[in-house]
């Protein structure tokens, strides 16, 4: 006996509903994307926590080494080694372009309110000779400054009137999405020391002008 013609779809339809060929194959590639961009996201902040760590040790370095000076003075070369030290500190990453920027600024107390700029410099990730510090997103002290925070000012007008070296280190970092999306995230971190075998940390005749 022939079956009617126009029954013939619905049990077709009926057996497709209970067939599950290719439904992994369907699943996977609604999930794919998804887990493709969590992948990548993990990548992603962790080499951003890496750059971020990276910085703040350049920071931390850069002002213990430049406050070590025994004879009280930093010249051009202190300032080139220093440079040197960020950009081996932040490797592998790439420092150059520059993506990397350290500001260096020796601040100097002149009452228990008010302090002064001694010298200030602008180090460049890869480049030797120190350029005077100028513009980096960030606001350059002028030579008369009283950005200090109180707790680094002197208590009285008995204490000591110690010199204090703030390092302010960018780095730009280049996300891969970067690829894509067009833009750069700007990480920062600062750090304040003060010189160790003296109370000033003068600038060298060949580190002129000094501010």
């Amino acid at each position: 006996m022939t079956m009617p013609t126009r029954l013939r779809p619905l049990r077709f339809m009926r057996r497709l509903q209970h067939r599950q060929d290719g439904v992994a194959a369907v699943e996977f590639a609604l999930i794919a994307p998804v887990l493709v961009l969590l992948f990548f996201g993990t990548v992603e902040l962790s080499n951003l926590l890496i750059a971020d760590s990276k910085l703040r040790n350049v920071a931390a370095g850069l002002s213990d080494l430049i406050t070590q000076k025994s004879n009280a003075l930093i010249n051009t070369n202190d300032l080139n080694i220093a440079n040197l030290a960020a950009s081996q500190i932040m490797m592998p990453l790439p420092v150059t372009g520059p993506r990397l920027t350290v500001l260096v600024t020796n601040f100097r107390p002149e009452s228990t309110s008010t302090s002064r700029v001694v010298w200030t410099r602008l180090l460049v990730g890869g480049a030797a000779n120190p350029q005077q510090g100028t513009s980096m997103g960030l606001t350059t002290p002028a030579c008369s400054d009283s950005s200090l925070p109180a707790s680094l000012l002197p208590k009285t007008a008995t204490s000591p009137f110690n010199d204090v070296v703030r390092v302010t280190a960018s780095y730009d970092f280049e996300p891969w999405f970067a690829n894509i999306f067009s833009g750069t995230i700007r990480l920062t971190s600062t750090n304040y020391n003060m010189p160790r075998y003296s109370l000033v940390l003068n600038p060298d005749p060949d580190l002129s002008p000094p501010c």
